[in-house]
């Protein structure tokens, strides 16, 4: 069952192509509930717009589902599919790069379809705004009832992402990890791809004594805390993220600026 709760998340920023995409879903749902999870990803940022989704899909627990609009798509207009996945939890449309995977995996995928249904495309679509003349159409669509066995064809794969990716080695002088920035939130502080509870095994087998951050050129001595108080004001330190992730933060300021560190960058962690 389906709910008339839509999520938007975007890299449009404040800006008119979400109320272009909003005009859509009230004219054809006038009683919809629009949630804007966000629209200030990264543009063309997919890693991003996937963490942003995955980490915000989940509190969505409401008896039927919701549908998730979710558009970063920096190729849009090319031969990429646009897709409606059905979970057991919610309803994710967007394209076919990866930014629907992460969320609709955790969320227990069943089936996925492109979106093809002949009332979109019979219509005339811009070539830069799949946003707003399809996804937006598709999302109204599915609320107002049509099965999703009609929106299109069905698909036996869907292009994957892995957001929480790292390389680790070990030789004489300690281990070496090396992962990225997923998010640089209003605060600075830093969600990264490595995974709390992989670290925490990899510290229980290890017991390192020293811990340091490698990036930009840089070495920054750091200790990993359960709260940023933990730590005195200036100082760094490694935290648990709300969703799970190793997050790297400065109490009281701003570790993006401290470590001049951001989407792009690589960051490498020594346990010695």
């Amino acid at each position: 069952m389906t709910g008339r709760i839509v999520t938007l998340t975007t890299d449009f920023g404040e800006s008119h192509y979400v109320a272009q995409m909003k005009g859509i879903l009230f004219s054809q749902v006038p009683d919809v509930t629009i949630i804007d999870i966000s629209h200030n990803v990264t543009p063309q940022n997919i890693y991003e717009g996937a963490y942003i989704l995955r980490s915000s899909a989940k509190w969505f627990r409401t008896k039927s589902r919701p549908v998730h609009v979710c558009v970063v798509d920096p190729t849009v207009g090319s031969s990429r599919k646009p897709i409606c996945i059905l979970t057991e939890k919610g309803i994710f449309i967007g394209p076919d790069n990866g930014v629907l995977y992460p969320a609709a995996e955790m969320s227990g995928m069943d089936r996925t379809y492109e979106i093809a249904h002949k009332s979109i495309f019979h219509r005339k679509i811009s070539n830069v705004f799949h946003g707003r003349d399809v996804f937006a159409r598709a999302a109204a669509m599915i609320i107002q009832g049509l099965p999703l066995a009609k929106i299109g064809p069905a698909l036996e794969l869907v292009e994957k992402l892995d957001l929480y990716r790292f390389d680790m080695k070990t030789d004489e002088r300690g281990i070496w990890i090396k992962f990225r920035p997923l998010h640089i939130d209003r605060f600075g502080n830093i969600i990264s791809s490595l995974k709390c509870d992989v670290l925490d095994e990899i510290f229980a087998k290890n017991k390192p004594a020293h811990l340091s951050l490698h990036t930009s050129g840089h070495i920054f001595p750091i200790t990993r805390r359960k709260a940023y108080y933990k730590v005195m004001k200036g100082d760094l330190l490694m935290t648990d993220s709300s969703s799970g992730e190793v997050e790297i933060a400065v109490r009281n300021g701003n570790a993006s600026e401290k470590l001049d560190i951001s989407l792009e960058s690589e960051i490498e962690l020594v346990l010695r």
